[in-house]
Formats: structure tokens, C-alpha cells, sequence
């Protein structure tokens, strides 16, 4: 399990690597897709993303949950914390929502998107997320986001994520 562990966090500091060497052009990416492609790749990445955000200021477990990939082979990393399959994510999401908060902001500040096919996009950038508990505290945590998506029956869906982040109080 460590072996695997090991040889997926270096396949992605491989791809983070290669990926950051390469000439930005927002347009389009490096890859064989046309350019009208890539742009309805990246629109529909950015929809998802805006509809995750959306799910969150909402308060809305059902609809952040909707972002994620249905399946066993769904993986988070949120900071050190991995958590397997969809399942256990989901449990992980409701069970946030049930404490009692009064209001949550998710802003996103950066996105940037690498169509890498038709139906995968890389998805890396940051965003703004306060939490309002009922006690009036309030938490401010700025995420470091990456993303594998998967368009999944009209939809993009996350296949792989890891989030990083310090809390800071506002």
C-alpha cells in the first residue's frame, strides 16, 4: 500500500512538474484536441466548479456531493487526510453540514483548467472559504485545490482531488 502511495504522490509531482514547464496559453492547451474542443472542456469545468461553489454558499451537502464522481475509485486529499471512495467523502460532507453553521462563502480566486481529452481536464487553482458558525465565530481557509475530472453522462465530475490549506481567524 505505502509502495502504491508512494508511486501515485510521484506521479503527480511528475505531471504538477511537466504540467508547470509548459508555455501557459489559456486558449488552448498542448494537446491534439481542436480549439473549439478545449474551450467547451474548460466552459464545462468552470460550470462545475460554479455549481460546487454554488453548493456550498447554499449550505447544500446534496449539491457540493454532486461534484464528485460516484464511485469507489473516487479519492480526496485534504491536507494529510486521504479519503477513499465516494462513500466515505459523502458521510464526511454531510457530517460538516450537520454542525452548526450559519453561513459559508466559497469564492473561487483561481482557476486554471488543462483540457487533457474530450472527457478529462486538469483542474489547479485557490479559493476563498468562510465559515460562519452560529456562535458567530468565524473561520477563513484559503485552499491550494488540484483536480483530476471525468465528463460522467453530461457531467464533470471529480475523479481525484487534494486540497491544502491553512485556517486563518477573521
Amino acid at each position: 500500500m505505502r509502495n502504491k502511495l508512494f508511486y501515485l504522490s510521484l506521479s503527480v509531482f511528475l505531471f504538477a512538474n511537466y504540467s508547470c514547464s509548459q508555455k501557459n496559453n489559456s486558449e488552448h492547451s498542448n494537446n491534439t484536441l481542436s480549439v473549439a474542443d478545449s474551450q467547451e472542456v474548460v466552459r464545462g469545468v468552470f460550470n462545475a466548479t460554479e455549481e460546487f461553489a454554488n453548493g456550498n454558499n447554499s449550505l447544500d451537502s446534496e449539491k457540493v456531493s454532486e461534484f464528485w464522481l460516484q464511485s469507489p475509485d473516487f479519492i480526496l486529499v485534504e491536507n494529510t487526510t486521504l479519503i477513499n471512495g465516494f462513500d466515505a467523502v459523502y458521510k464526511n460532507c454531510q457530517n460538516f453540514y450537520a454542525v452548526p453553521i450559519d453561513s459559508t462563502k466559497l469564492i473561487w480566486t483561481e482557476r486554471n483548467i488543462l483540457p487533457l481529452t474530450k472527457n478529462m481536464a486538469h483542474l489547479y487553482g485557490r479559493y476563498d472559504m468562510y465559515i460562519r458558525f452560529k456562535s458567530g465565530e468565524v473561520i477563513h481557509a484559503v485552499p491550494f485545490y488540484s483536480a483530476l475530472l471525468k465528463l460522467e453522462s453530461g457531467w464533470w465530475k471529480v475523479l481525484r482531488s487534494h486540497e491544502s490549506y491553512e485556517l486563518n481567524d477573521n
